[in-house]
């Protein structure tokens, strides 16, 4: 076989991105860095209602040009949060393997059950694709319920070979919140209309308080962690 020199470089496998959100992609440079995370959820939360449109022509074109670049930078796979599952096509469309998480956001939720079920049908809605997955994932203790962790936790235990992603961890308001229940956490919630009033702080650390809830095992991608600490 001939020889073909490439010069100063490495040779390797693609990468894997493990936690991607593409369907922000339009957002790039819109939204400011913060001295408190929940300040910066604030801004984005105001930038996305700018543009209610998950499909609209902006946000479909700035996931088509994130896959590009992502190819570009040596990614082969990806694990993409979305709220919307708008990413899925493009991602189904591209070379890029990989898994859709559809994320799901409910802090107050009478009925969990159906909040998964309505998650589920519209997963199954898209169809098959050669070399993207789908499942379901919970967004963080800050913004699920308990019992719809549980009710998640469920519906991912019915493929045994599923994966599932929740941020954790990631701040330390979300410290706050899981010890005392206040906080800028619980002051956004009221704002958001997500409240519940039943809801009381487990106490502990947010790792302690979903395997508590037998939530956390080897499939779950535990995202940011940044506030974690050594179990002795």
């Amino acid at each position: 076989m001939p020889e073909v020199d490439l010069g100063d470089v490495a040779v390797m496998p693609g990468l894997v991105n493990a936690h991607t959100h593409l369907e922000l992609s339009y957002l790039r440079d819109e939204v400011a860095p913060a001295s408190e995370f929940v300040s910066w959820i604030r801004a984005l939360l105001a930038a996305r209602r700018q543009q209610p449109d998950a499909r609209s022509a902006e946000v479909l074109a700035a996931i088509r040009g994130a896959v590009v670049e992502a190819i570009a930078c040596g990614t082969a796979v990806v694990g993409d949060i979305s709220n919307t599952l708008a990413s899925f096509g493009a991602l189904a469309r591209s070379p890029l393997a990989g898994v859709v998480f559809y994320e799901i956001v409910k802090f107050n939720a009478p009925d969990p059950e159906a909040v998964v079920e309505r998650a589920r049908r519209e997963i199954d809605a898209l169809g098959p694709a050669a070399m993207v997955r789908t499942s379901l994932a919970a967004h963080a203790p800050y913004s699920v319920a308990p019992l719809v962790f549980r009710a998640i936790r469920k519906e991912v235990d019915r493929d045994a070979f599923a994966p599932c992603s929740v941020h954790l961890a990631e701040s330390a308001e979300e410290t706050e919140f899981i010890r005392t229940a206040g906080g800028p956490w619980r002051t956004l919630l009221e704002e958001l209309g997500s409240w519940d009033a039943a809801w009381t702080a487990p106490g502990g650390t947010p790792v302690q308080y979903l395997d508590d809830n037998g939530f956390l095992d080897a499939r779950v991608l535990a995202v940011h962690g940044v506030q974690m600490s050594p179990t002795i």
